[in-house]
């Protein structure tokens, strides 16, 4: 009975290996098709770009609503005091008006004119309507002995409120 199984057990395994070895051959490569319509020659000027239809990912369309990586509360950022507008050196703006000095008023016609010196000693001939100084002063009035000059400033609370500045031209002797 032993010897009946062993005989079993060697027929069965015995082919398997063997079976297992042979190849199959590779599928015959397709058979090309002839095209329905001949390709013509395309020169490169009349070449169409086509619409490439890839997938870019996802593309936010707010359709009326916000965007939700926005913040909600935005902070106004504050100027201080000395943080203001760069002005071009040499001209009225890029002075304090406290640091000019009046030396001279002319008239002509019935028109004033004033002869101011700034602190590093240029000279500025100005009228009325000029404008004067870091704060955007305007020079309203100029009279026979002074020119008065209105800034507007911020104060402590943030509201603008106007600054009246006279100078008073110091006559000799």
């Amino acid at each position: 009975m032993k010897r009946l199984v062993i005989i079993i057990f060697l027929v069965a395994i015995i082919p398997l290996p063997i079976l297992g070895c042979k190849k199959k051959p590779p599928p015959p490569p397709p058979k090309a098709k002839k095209p329905l319509v001949e390709k013509a020659e395309v020169k490169p000027e009349s070449i169409i770009p086509e619409v490439v239809t890839k997938s870019k990912g996802y593309i936010y369309e707010p359709g009326g609503r916000r965007d939700p990586f926005a913040p909600l509360i935005v902070m106004k950022k504050k100027k201080k005091a000395g943080e203001e507008a760069p002005r071009p050196p040499g001209t009225l703006e890029s002075y304090d008006i406290g640091d000019f000095s009046l030396l001279a008023i002319v008239k002509k016609g019935y028109k004033y004119y004033a002869l101011l010196l700034a602190p590093d000693n240029r000279s500025f001939t100005v009228n009325e309507g000029d404008i004067i100084g870091f704060h955007n002063g305007k020079i309203e009035k100029i009279m026979e002995d002074r020119v008065i000059i209105v800034e507007y400033v911020e104060d402590y609370k943030g509201r603008r409120k106007p600054r009246e500045i006279v100078l008073k031209l110091h006559k000799e002797g």
